[in-house]
């Protein structure tokens, strides 16, 4: 029974080092601000994960940072993004890939 006892007893959280690491992670946060993943991001705009990686490769989507060689989008880089679109007019890549030739025999 004492056992139960003792797993009931609250522990005090730990200072110093802890606090310290917590702290700088939550400034790092900050600084960065949301991000989304390119799972979350492709979900959010409609779009496959090809469509986003062709937009990166042709530098015509929203920003993206890398991180451990993933792409993460920063929310406000999203959102200043989608401002930056014109009204009424679907998105449209600023590279548009080469046409395709058609041999013709004579």
């Amino acid at each position: 029974m004492l056992g139960c006892m003792a797993a009931q007893t609250p522990i005090a959280p730990k200072t110093g080092a802890l606090d310290v690491r917590d702290a700088r992670q939550q400034a790092a946060r900050n600084a960065i601000g949301p991000l989304l993943d390119q799972f979350d991001l492709a979900a959010l705009l409609d779009v496959s994960l090809e469509t986003l990686r062709i937009w990166r490769q042709n530098g015509c989507g929203p920003p993206a940072i890398r991180i451990s060689k993933r792409p993460y989008y920063r929310l406000n880089d999203l959102r200043s993004w989608i401002e930056s679109l014109p009204a009424g007019e679907p998105f449209q890549s600023a590279k548009k890939p080469a046409e395709r030739r058609i041999k013709t025999t004579k």
